[in-house]
Order: structure tokens, then sequence, then C-alpha cells
């Protein structure tokens, strides 16, 4: 429910200065979660940081739709979501490693590289909004949603089911046609 919110933000302000803040959060709930001396305390420190973490899908998403080409989305988005996944997997893995020492630790170690992160996507430069949208030479030609309105209101649709009733009357065979 955290991505209703921030979808709508994404739209609407720099994505690279909200994944910047959002990435500052996380660090700081981690910190926060390192310091909880109760379990309440703890508890809403990771609501915090759950709420924080429903920010990177529609701002990665909406990033990735405008910094790369149409025909790369899909595998630089799947490069994005294995990436999360074996992030998370390494910081399981070093953070279970410190927390035989201190379990606080674990929490206090993966806040540090947050905020690098945070200072880099802070001086990214925000990319046009549709930017990248057009393919390339040689690409399928895919509509944008605009194009495909102005096509349904000078009756495209209309053509397009035209169009199949012509090719299923088309297919029919002579004894269809007898009776």
């Amino acid at each position: 429910l955290g991505s209703l919110p921030f979808g709508w933000l994404v739209d609407r302000i720099a994505r690279t200065r909200i994944l910047a803040w959002a990435i500052c959060a996380w660090g700081v709930a981690m910190v926060l979660s390192a310091c909880a001396t109760g379990f309440v305390f703890l508890l809403l420190s990771q609501l915090l940081l759950g709420g924080v973490l429903a920010c990177a899908t529609p701002s990665v998403a909406s990033l990735v739709g405008d910094v790369f080409p149409q025909t790369e989305r899909g595998k630089i988005y799947s490069d994005v979501l294995a990436g999360e996944l074996i992030g998370t997997g390494i910081g399981y893995l070093g953070a279970g490693a410190l927390a035989t020492w201190s379990w606080r630790a674990g929490f206090a170690a993966l806040s540090l590289p947050a905020f690098a992160l945070a200072w880099w996507f802070g001086r990214l430069r925000e990319p046009a909004r549709g930017g990248r949208g057009v393919l390339e030479r040689g690409a399928p030609e895919v509509k944008t949603a605009d194009e495909a309105q102005d096509d349904t209101e000078r009756g495209g649709a209309r053509e397009l089911v035209n169009h199949g009733r012509l090719d299923r009357d088309h297919d029919r065979t002579e004894d269809d046609e007898e009776e």
C-alpha cells in the first residue's frame, strides 16, 4: 500500500531526489533499528523502513522507462530486480555475521552504504520524462497511450474491429456461404 502514494509522487516530483531522500531515510531507519531499546521502537523503525522501501519500485520503474530505450527496458528492469535480491542476500549474510557479535551491529553496518548511495542519487541529473519513448530503427512500432487514444477518437478502433470481422468472413469455407 505504501507504493500508492509514492507512485503519485513519482509522477510529480524529480525521481532522483525522491530516491535520494528515500535511501537516506532507509539509512536512518536502519540506524534507528540499531538503537532500538525495546520491541515497539524496533517495530516502528521497521515500519518506517518498509514505508521507505515502497518508494523504490515506482521510482526505479519510472526512471528505467525514461533512461533506457524500449527495446532494453525488460532486461534492465530484470537486472534491477535481480540486483535487489542479490543485494538482500549479501546484506543478510553480512548482517548475520555481524549479529554473532551484536544484533545492533548488523543494522548499523547496513545503514552506512545507504548514505553514500543517497548522496550519489542526489547528484544525478533528472532525465526528461518520456525521454526515451522512441524506438530504435528496425524495432517493431509501439504506439504511445496518447497515439492509441487519438486513433480511437478518429475511429481507428472501429476499423480494427471491422478488419477482424472481415478476416473472419474471409476464412469461411464455401459450405458456410451456402448456408
